[in-house]
Formats: C-alpha cells, sequence, structure tokens
C-alpha cells in the first residue's frame, strides 16, 4: 500500500504551510512562468528541440499543445511540457529524475495560470511535489505556499546546473 502525506496551507506557522496572499501569488506565478520559459529559450538544447517547434511564432499551435519535451542531461532526465489551453489557462509543468536507476525519487513544479476561474480554484497555482516511481517514501505537495515557490526555483536551478549530456543526441 502507497503511504501518501499531503501539505497543504494551514492556519499553523511553519513556514512550509504559510500560504501567500493572492496579489503576492499571482505575482509570483507569473514571474516564474516567464523565467521557466526564458530558461528553456537559453538551454543549449533549445536550438534542436524546442526553438524549431516551441519558441517561435506558432508556439500556440494545437500541434504543440500538451507535447512533453524529453530533455536528457548528464545527471537528470527533464520532461518539460508547456500547455496553452485557450482561452482559460497557461500551464508550465517541469519533472526532474535521475538518470540512476537506484535513485527512485521524482520532482515535479506545476505552474498554471488561469485567465477565468472560480473563487476556490484562484487565478493561479503553484504546485511543488515530490514522490517515489517504485511507490516508497513519502510522497508530498505543496501548492501556493512560500516553500512552493522556493522550490520550483530551485528545481530550476537544477535544471541550469546540470551538465549537458556529452555524447550528442
Amino acid at each position: 500500500m502507497r503511504k501518501t502525506t499531503r501539505i497543504t496551507p494551514t492556519a499553523t506557522k511553519h513556514r512550509a504551510y504559510t500560504p501567500l496572499e493572492r496579489s503576492k501569488l499571482i505575482d509570483e506565478a507569473e514571474r516564474l512562468f516567464e523565467k521557466y520559459l526564458k530558461t528553456f529559450a537559453a538551454a543549449p538544447e533549445a536550438e534542436f528541440l524546442l526553438k524549431r517547434y516551441f519558441f517561435d511564432d506558432f508556439y500556440e499551435k494545437e500541434y504543440l499543445q500538451d507535447n512533453i519535451f524529453f530533455v536528457p542531461r548528464r545527471d537528470f532526465l527533464w520532461f518539460f511540457k508547456y500547455c496553452l489551453r485557450e482561452p482559460e489557462a497557461r500551464v508550465i509543468e517541469l519533472k526532474k529524475r535521475s538518470t540512476s536507476k537506484a535513485v527512485m525519487e521524482i520532482e515535479q513544479v506545476t505552474i498554471a495560470i488561469r485567465r477565468y476561474y472560480t473563487v476556490e480554484e484562484g487565478p493561479v497555482d503553484i504546485i511543488y511535489s515530490r514522490s517515489f516511481e517504485d511507490g516508497r517514501g513519502e510522497v508530498y505537495t505543496l501548492k501556493n505556499t512560500i516553500d512552493a515557490v522556493s522550490l520550483a526555483e530551485k528545481l530550476l536551478l537544477d535544471f541550469q546546473d546540470d551538465p549537458v549530456a556529452a555524447q550528442p543526441y
């Protein structure tokens, strides 16, 4: 049986559980969204994998939606997804998995910015989750908290610091 723990915003004063106020959350989501796009546009693999299909005038074309771009690096395998669900939302997902079979940890960040939303769902989501491929270990999710923002930035820094594979594609 899979052990699952969900961490969500609560009234406690612990930093990981501190939810961001709505205006600050919107600003952080927009900032992170742009930072993710700029980082992937500048990545060494972008010329081959992304710029031809994604970072041009046609990136909003329907055939590019929901595509996951696989970016193999030396230490980690990266999965990048950009989705524009017209006109409701823009979504970026970044998933990190080790190249070693012994390491089962999977980290994922999802940034969703909605044009139309309900009061319950809100205008943006910044979600960080950590799980394990084999189902063992503690699984947790941080949503719209200070730590979700900092872990989203850390995951992007991990991508930038992961050396490009020595072997050409």
